[in-house]
């Protein structure tokens, strides 16, 4: 900060000195500032101290010669020099030539960047040649801004005349570096310049560029606002460490494939803001860039991208397509190699009706851009949407909103306005072509993306006949929801291959009859609105299939009376009837139980005692049949012994399981007439009598008692002999 002081303070002790016998005046507007103005010079000198930086602006009629006397000024140095609305030295003169009247040639070649701006309308019948950069060894950056000069034929032509001006050489042709400051038109406007690291031709009127010179430190090119309509394949094949390039608002019509093939290290592309016709890029135009980082073509009436556009540009982290007429995106947009590394993809106001999203395609370890800016387009939110609005319901809430920022449905109208994310699935349909052999002429058909259904809507078609349907395979589907609604259908009948993979079928608002064969597939159906009374049993094992699970039947006539099965149906099938709750009778009263109950109280309460009758006896028979098993022989023997139902019990039956038919019970003395007479009697084979005998059939050990009380249990007959 001293030394700035110091510098201050010795410039003006210079000026003052060197203005005090010429009227020149000097206005201190910092410390760092100055300006210089003598009267009748028409030149304005702004210096700038501290950055080293020259600016000179000229008015008409200007003298540098009243300058001359300044010679102090020739002790300063300076890096910059703006020459702005000032003219050109002419016949081959150099620019240091032409302000030597006030600066010597050792401060103009240490001049690193040069701006000229706006010197066309004091620079008449002026020819731009390579002397005009002689001794300028350290120039880095050139800027030629609003030169105003039209050409008629390429740049590295000779003679480009346009009006009163003209280049006499290529104003960017081979570089060469000449000894001694030759100066030779033929080697183009910079070809004395090898240090150029910035070149600037803004706002000029060029319409061709073939080439450039090789300037192999040249880093950045502004080529903006020109009248460019093409570029040739080499233009920047001398100019290998080029990064950063800027096209924008020419006319530019066509980018090739070609064009940065030798560019490597380009960073970043500008070439917004075209008016042509509309700017086309050829495949692989930024191939293998690798180090590219920012591309903004916006602006510029694109109408396709094509799909290999950025193969290879993996660190690229920016790109703007906004505000071109581009109406979908190639699936490689979104390919894990291209965006895995994009911060920002801008693609709002374009004419975007469909994302070719695969989601497949995007792995766990892969994102998507963090933003991808879409506002502004008419997305058609169909059945090709599918894939993107599942991937971004299945987002977190917090990453929705950066994810596809702006993006909303244009059309169908129902869906206008809505964010995908918010959308219901099923509403996510594509409408199917009537030439596609599947669609009946009188109906619309749609594909719904969520279960691959196809929905044919026939309704108010003034149809007599339920339209012939194919079947839905042809169209990549696998069932169909058919709705004939609103015709004049009379009855329904088998319509085509595709009849049997109707779930869903509304015949609702019509005259139809119950059909004689409903779809094997159906799942829904909706009959309410017709003129139906009553139902067949016929039908009614049809409604009863396992694969019906939801039926209409509502705001028909129908007569309700007991023996109408309808009645019943519904009250057994309440879950299956979606209308329940506003069923009715032609009369008003609601179809349910309490009906039933009503029509039928007095046949219901009959049945009931009968059934309650039917069950007792059913119960008391199966209660007698196991008694019976249970007590079989105790009761024959009680019913032999009272006498009763001599025709059910026989003896025979009442001796069936006994082991013995008698048991003789004897005193001791009569023991030798029972063992020799009554026992072989009684067991001859004339009697053949089984004879429980104590001494032969008495288990030894056990009482006497038992033994006894035993025998007579599965004996018939006791004999008892008594003698007196």
């Amino acid at each position: 900060m001293i030394l700035v002081w110091m510098y201050c303070v010795y410039l003006t002790v210079l000026l003052v000195a060197d203005t005090s016998g010429n009227d020149c005046t000097i206005t201190n507007r910092s410390r760092v500032c100055w300006i210089v103005e003598c009267p009748g010079s028409n030149v304005h000198l702004s210096i700038n101290i501290k950055n080293r930086k020259l600016n000179v602006t000229c008015s008409h009629k200007l003298n540098f010669e009243l300058l001359r006397n300044q010679s102090n000024l020739r002790s300063l140095a300076f890096d910059q020099l703006i020459y702005q609305d000032c003219p050109l030295p002419v016949d081959y003169q150099s620019l240091l030539e032409f302000l030597s009247a006030f600066l010597d040639h050792t401060q103009l070649s240490y001049i690193v960047e040069l701006i000229l701006i706006n010197n066309t309308d004091l620079s008449a019948n002026v020819t731009l040649d390579p002397p005009l950069f002689a001794g300028l060894h350290k120039l880095q950056t050139l800027v030629i801004d609003n030169y105003a000069v039209s050409f008629d034929k390429p740049l590295p032509l000779q003679q480009l005349l346009s009006g009163v001006n003209r280049f006499s050489g290529s104003i960017l042709h081979q570089l060469q570096q000449k000894q001694h400051h030759q100066t030779i038109a033929e080697y183009g406007l910079v070809s004395i310049v090898p240090n150029l690291h910035m070149l600037n031709l803004h706002r000029n009127n060029f319409l061709q560029v073939e080439h450039f010179a090789k300037l192999p430190s040249l880093t950045y090119f502004n080529i903006s606002s020109n009248q460019l309509m093409s570029l040739h394949d080499e233009m920047f094949y001398g100019l290998p460490n080029l990064t950063f390039i800027d096209l924008s608002a020419n006319k530019l019509t066509r980018l090739s494939a070609k064009l940065f093939r030798m560019n490597k290290n380009l960073n970043n592309f500008l070439a917004d803001n075209q008016n042509g016709s509309g700017l086309v890029l050829e495949d692989k135009l930024f191939a293998d860039l690798r180090k590219l980082i920012k591309v903004s073509v916006s602006n510029c009436k694109i109408t396709a991208l094509p799909e290999c556009l950025f193969a290879g540009a993996t660190g690229i982290t920016f790109i703007d397509f906004s505000s071109n007429n581009l109406q979908s995106l190639p699936e490689p947009l979104f390919a894990i190699s291209f965006t895995q590394y994009i911060d920002q993809l801008n693609l709002e106001s374009n004419k975007i009706t469909h994302l070719d999203f695969d989601r497949s395609r995007i792995e766990t370890r892969h994102r998507l851009p963090r933003e991808i800016l879409l506002a502004d387009n008419p997305l058609n939110c169909d059945c090709k949407s599918y894939p993107l609005v599942t991937y971004l319901k299945a987002e977190p809430n917090t990453s929705k909103s950066c994810l596809l920022k702006g993006l909303q449905c244009a059309q169908p109208s129902k869906l206008f306005g809505l964010q995908p994310q918010d959308e219901q699935l099923d509403d996510l349909v594509c409408e199917i072509d009537t030439f596609s052999e599947f669609c009946p002429a009188e109906c619309k058909c749609y594909k719904r993306a969520v279960n691959q259904c196809a929905f044919v809507n026939c309704n108010a078609a003034n149809l007599t006949r339920v339209p012939i349907i194919h079947s839905p395979s042809n169209i990549g589907c696998n069932f169909i929801e058919l709705h004939v609604a609103q015709n004049k259908l009379h009855y329904l009948s088998n319509a085509g291959e595709g009849w049997n993979f109707v779930r869903v079928l509304n015949v609702s608002n019509n005259s139809t009859l119950p059909a004689e064969s409903l779809p094997e597939m159906l799942e829904l159906l909706d009959v309410s609105g017709n003129q139906l009374t009553e139902i067949n049993a016929a039908f009614i094992v049809k409604l009863n299939q396992f694969t019906l699970h939801n039926t209409s039947l509502a705001l028909n006539p129908w007569d309700c009376y007991c023996n109408n099965q309808l009645l019943t149906f519904v009250v057994d099938n309440v879950a299956r009837i979606t209308d329940y709750y506003t069923f009715q009778c032609f009369d008003g009263k609601p179809i349910n139980l309490a009906t039933l109950k009503e029509l039928c109280g007095t046949i219901t309460l009959s049945r009931l005692y009968i059934s309650v009758a039917v069950s007792m006896a059913l119960v008391g028979c199966l209660l007698y049949i196991w008694l019976y098993a249970k007590l079989n022989l105790a009761i024959k023997v009680w019913l032999f012994r009272h006498n009763l139902l001599q025709w059910l019990v026989t003896e025979e039956h009442t001796d069936m399981n006994k082991k013995y038919d008698a048991f003789i019970s004897y005193s001791h003395k009569d023991e030798e007439f029972v063992t020799d007479q009554l026992l072989p009697r009684l067991e001859s084979e004339e009697l053949n009598f089984k004879i429980c005998w104590h001494v032969r059939d008495f288990v030894p050990g056990e009482m006497i008692a038992n033994e006894v009380s035993d025998c007579i249990d599965i004996h018939i007959f006791m004999f008892v002999i008594l003698f007196f």
